[in-house]
């Protein structure tokens, strides 16, 4: 082929002079319109051999990197260039590879001066994992993404925030080991294809509303509401609400606010058939405490949690005075010379872990009187040997459940939280002496 630009004699340099000039100075504007034909003649001519066609794609990185940092305008005179470097770069076998050596926050940086970065990520990502870039996903900078997304707490950047939230997202898929490279690339698709459902759920687990203009986090369980399109997966959503409640809710009056939207949420779990498609995708972006949430065998209401929750708070509290009270008393009891067996009887009757801790008080207040002094090793050691004689028991029991588990004769076991009790006496708040009397 003639070469139109001079006298080079290399094909590098025709290949330089006929294609990647041409367009380069269309594209700073030194020139107003780009001769097609010859540029298309003289790509179809270098692309029949494969080193040739490899040393037109290097001639073409330059705007390969502008188009993939967005920076080519999208105006109509602009968009027949566009086009033709998306047909180039969508063919450029070596186009993973060349990125993946590349720092990906240099792209990124220059993605957060668009519109909608996030959007531009997504459609940059799977113009490079459809050229072999996927290798390369697991050795992003971890730390930076999740600094960036700490960062939100102070700065609100929503654009900036959601886009590394994406990141996190491909990097937590890349990093599974569980999953087969197939498994990975249908997530990544997944990612990119849900996208504008799992950025709420997203906003929820990383506490900071992205990707939206929402003020609250009432107005996005709201919205979340009205996606019909997404009703079927709603419960993915929901059980994010559940895990930060109280850090996306802090206030009652926050909580109040929440509580319709969210009624009105379970409401459409209940009348919707659950659709899983996205199940195994936000296990793997959110980690065990979003996956042990999804596995219960049954959800509490909003209400019934919240109520729960304050019984639970309710209880501890009782406790804490129950607890500072029984302390007091059983001190005042050594003190009056009651005898130490029945002090030790009455720690032994309580659940050992409390028994504990109400003994090391009671030994720091009590370090000048010689009876309990004698006698507080060994009352330590009993209260230590009831524990571990719990402990074992509690063993046995659990093996047996996984014998019958495991022979399939155990089908259904409800987990329970056994809350640690004080006597019933102490939990009464009886006064010491009355307690022995009885």
């Amino acid at each position: 082929m003639t070469n139109t630009f001079g006298n080079e004699n290399s094909t590098e340099e025709i290949i330089r002079n006929q294609i990647a000039k041409p367009l380069e100075y269309f594209f700073c504007g030194r020139e107003n319109t780009v001769n097609w034909v010859m540029v298309g003649s003289s790509v179809r001519c270098f692309s029949s051999l494969p080193e040739q066609e490899k040393m037109v794609h290097n001639a073409l990185k330059g705007l390969y990197w502008e188009y993939l940092c967005d920076n080519i305008p999208q105006t109509k005179q602009m968009n027949a260039l566009s086009g033709f470097i998306f047909r180039m770069i969508s063919n450029f076998k070596g186009l993973g590879e060349w990125i993946g050596e590349q720092d990906i926050m240099e792209l990124t940086d220059e993605l957060l001066k668009c519109r909608e970065p996030a959007r531009q990520f997504f459609q940059k990502m799977h113009i490079l994992l459809s050229q072999g870039y996927a290798p390369y996903i697991s050795q992003w900078n971890k730390q930076h993404i999740e600094d960036e997304i700490e960062r939100l707490a102070v700065q609100d950047d929503r654009k900036r925030g959601e886009l590394f939230c994406v990141m996190q997202a491909y990097h937590s898929i890349a990093v599974n080991e569980s999953l087969s490279d197939e498994e990975r690339m249908q997530m990544y698709e997944q990612l990119k294809e849900h996208w504008q459902y799992l950025v709420n759920v997203y906003s929820v687990m990383v506490k900071r509303i992205i990707g939206s203009g929402f003020k609250t986090f009432s107005q996005l369980v709201n919205n979340v509401n009205i996606l019909v399109p997404y009703n079927p997966c709603i419960h993915l959503f929901y059980n994010a609400v559940l895990l930060r409640q109280d850090d996306i809710f802090p206030t009652d009056k926050d909580k109040d606010k929440a509580v319709k939207n969210l009624t009105r949420m379970e409401d459409i779990m209940k009348e919707t058939p659950k659709d899983t498609m996205l199940d195994a995708l936000c296990k793997v972006l959110f980690g065990d405490e979003f996956e042990e949430v999804m596995t219960r065998k049954s959800q509490l209401s909003y209400d019934e949690l919240k109520q729960q929750l304050k019984e639970y708070r309710d209880t501890m509290q009782i406790m804490e005075r129950n607890w500072a009270m029984v302390v007091n008393q059983l001190k005042s009891a050594v003190e009056a010379s009651v005898p130490i067996s029945v002090i030790e009887k009455e720690l032994l009757k309580m659940e050992p872990n409390i028994a504990l801790g109400i003994f090391s008080q009671l030994n720091m207040l009590l370090t000048g009187e010689e009876v309990w002094i004698s006698n507080a090793n060994e009352i330590k050691q009993k209260i230590l040997e009831k524990r571990n004689y719990n402990i074992e028991k509690a063993n046995i029991h659990v093996a047996m459940v996984n014998k019958l588990e495991n022979n399939g004769t155990l089908n259904d076991l409800d987990g329970a939280v056994i809350m640690p009790q004080l006597t019933t006496e102490a939990a009464k708040g009886l006064p010491f002496n009355q307690r022995i009397a009885e």
